[in-house]
């Protein structure tokens, strides 16, 4: 509501950042509610919705990006879930906003088992990718929520520049 009744274009955008955010966290209690087990959330159902509700979300501003989401069928505790749907959600956000400067692409969320304790998340496109060494565009407060995010995984974000495109990993434990 907020954000239709405000003029300046920054200050919208800033509001609809913030919304898409909440609701990275809001789908987990979502899923909490409507399950019997509170202490783990099935990341396949998790991630699933929430790349189809960013998908929504975005395809007003951008004309419609394809998101694609691919994920094994594993629990994480509820914190970590949490932590993983707001990476997700941030990264999403991002290449949706700067890997297709001319247009829309595919954006694809991969969530799978990485040995016996450990998973890899990656969030890839194919669009117009960034120099080796140079740092994710963005205000600042998404590459912040990023770090802390991963953090509480006890992991880190990396980017890896392809030759189209960008791929941003993270590797962390399952408990």
């Amino acid at each position: 509501l907020q954000a239709s009744a405000l003029t300046d274009a920054n200050a919208r955008a800033a509001l609809e950042d913030t919304q898409r955010r909440i609701g990275a966290i809001a789908q987990v209690h979502r899923r909490l509610y409507s399950a019997n087990d509170v202490e783990s959330v099935d990341m396949r159902e998790y991630l699933g919705a929430l790349v189809a509700e960013l998908a929504t979300t975005l395809s007003g501003e951008s004309g419609g990006h394809s998101l694609l989401c691919a994920a094994d069928a594993l629990r994480l505790p509820t914190d970590r879930a949490v932590s993983v749907g707001v990476i997700v959600t941030e990264l999403v956000t991002n290449a949706c906003k700067y890997a297709y400067p001319d247009g829309n692409g595919d954006v694809r969320v991969l969530l799978k088992q990485d040995g016996e304790g450990s998973f890899l998340l990656a969030v890839e496109d194919d669009g117009c990718g960034m120099p080796e060494g140079v740092a994710p565009k963005g205000t600042g407060l998404g590459t912040k929520l990023i770090r802390v995010m991963a953090q509480s995984l006890q992991s880190a974000v990396n980017y890896e520049p392809r030759e189209a495109g960008v791929r941003a990993t993270l590797r962390a434990s399952l408990a």
